[in-house]
């Protein structure tokens, strides 16, 4: 989805993969903090995600889904990708793509780590998504008012 993964576009991706340094993993984010590592070895690209660092969060789900002026009915679905993503942190997958490189290539250099920020996101004012209350009262008036006398 376009609106939440901007930077996850084949037009994102190649400008970011054309302009990328061969010793370093980079690291962006999208909307709902899935997160894609990318990285140059030995004139190959690889990329490793997608990723997730939080577990789902109901509010902060509908909070985002509402800054982008997207209905709520995407949540069941955006839960479903989120839990088909393996949580791990940066440091970790990191740690993990590291240790691949060595035993793939022992000479290598260690790489060095980059978050990009900002890529292809235009950054919308935060609305705070917050549930109502619902007053009962009103339906167990009508519940009272419908229900068949004896």
């Amino acid at each position: 989805m376009k609106i939440l993964q901007p930077m996850f576009t084949a037009e994102a991706l190649g400008f970011l993969l054309e302009s990328t340094s061969d010793s370093t993993i980079y690291e962006i984010s999208d909307g709902l903090d899935i997160n894609l590592l990318f990285l140059n070895l030995k004139k190959n690209t690889f990329l490793v995600g997608s990723l997730c660092k939080n577990e789902f969060n109901d509010i902060k789900m509908q909070s985002t889904l509402a800054e982008r002026g997207l209905s709520a009915s995407y949540s069941a679905s955006l839960k479903a990708l989120l839990y088909c993503s393996p949580l791990i942190s940066s440091f970790q997958a990191q740690k993990i793509i590291e240790s691949c490189i060595i035993s793939f290539s022992p000479s290598t250099p260690l790489y060095s780590y980059r978050k990009l920020y900002g890529v292809m996101e235009n950054k919308k004012p935060s609305i705070k998504y917050q549930e109502d209350s619902i007053d009962y009262r009103s339906i167990v008036r009508r519940y009272d008012y419908e229900k068949p006398l004896p």
